[in-house]
């Protein structure tokens, strides 16, 4: 009887033990409270980062164009620059001619600032030189050589007719690094023709560049300009058309060092420079020889050289 006494009484003892270590684990510690609010009061002062999502039809994710950022429309957007006016004297008929040029080209940037393209849009000495009307046998290879010797990129604008004569040629400046455009089929003048002939001169120089490879959406129209009401097919298509700040005259002068001023003497920041890398007279040597000079004079300017996107 005594013996289960004692074991009661020890028994007894235990549990109050127990019972005042766990009242001090409690005061000390505290016991975590487990009900249905934890998870949220965890996360309330961790907000989600914002993404900008919006859900299609199927409820998958879509990006939203404040998720990807379009940073080619912003180079090509409008910078306020138009057509520089030729720094030497001109005949008065050429004169009278470019200023009428200089004013429709205006017009469309204003109409158009971020497919018709005039300039870069950029504060920095940048500079793109393009080449028209190549490829040809003989200069398209040697201003690509002058090019490379620099360590300059270019865009050169190609012909649909000559892309098959000249392989090699299109290869070559793949190769180098340079960009290329599409500067029509047979080079009609886009003013003087309808919407749908545009259109085919385009389509058919692009399914031509395809064959190399080249997936390219700028346009430069042969004269540099387009009809206002031929701007929404060139736009659903994809394309920005190419025109240009500095036109270095190389169609005109027969001099290099008066096409080395046109450029050296209206150069801006973020300026397009127009050029030629085939046909006119004595295969464009004169283009040949001032583009050296043109490089040179830009880079102790302190411009550097880039080439145009192909998208």
């Amino acid at each position: 009887m005594k013996e289960n006494k004692l074991r009661l009484l020890f028994f007894i003892t235990g549990f109050i033990c127990l019972f005042f270590v766990c009242l001090y684990m409690k005061l000390i510690y505290g016991f975590p409270k487990i009900n249905s609010e934890t998870p949220q009061q965890f996360y309330e002062n961790k907000p989600e980062p914002e993404v900008n999502k919006l859900k299609n039809a199927g409820g998958n994710y879509i990006h939203t164009e404040a998720e990807i950022k379009d940073t080619s429309s912003e180079k090509y957007c409008s910078a306020n620059i138009y057509v520089r006016e030729i720094p030497l004297p001109l005949e008065p008929e050429i004169d009278e001619r470019l200023a009428r040029f200089r004013e429709k080209a205006e017009k469309l940037n204003q109409q158009f600032p971020d497919h018709f393209v005039i300039s870069l849009n950029t504060a920095e000495k940048t500079v793109a030189l393009t080449f028209d009307d190549g490829p040809d046998s003989d200069s398209t290879l040697e201003i690509v050589n002058i090019l490379n010797k620099y360590k300059v990129p270019g865009t050169f604008f190609l012909l649909g007719t000559q892309i098959d004569k000249h392989p090699h040629i299109v290869n070559t400046i793949l190769e180098s690094g340079h960009s290329i455009g599409n500067h029509s089929w047979s080079h009609k003048r886009p003013t003087d023709i309808n919407t749908e002939a545009v259109m085919d001169e385009v389509v058919k120089t692009g399914q031509r560049l395809a064959g190399y490879g080249i997936d390219t959406k700028l346009y430069r129209p042969p004269y540099g300009l387009v009809n206002p009401s031929q701007m929404p097919a060139l736009i659903e298509a994809g394309y920005r058309v190419i025109c240009w700040s500095i036109d270095s005259m190389d169609w005109y002068f027969d001099n290099p060092n008066q096409i080395a001023a046109c450029v050296i003497d209206s150069i801006h920041p973020g300026a397009i420079v127009l050029m030629h890398s085939a046909g006119g007279k004595n295969n464009r040597k004169a283009t040949i020889e001032a583009l050296p000079v043109i490089i040179e004079r830009l880079l102790d300017k302190g411009y550097r050289f880039t080439s145009l996107d192909q998208n």
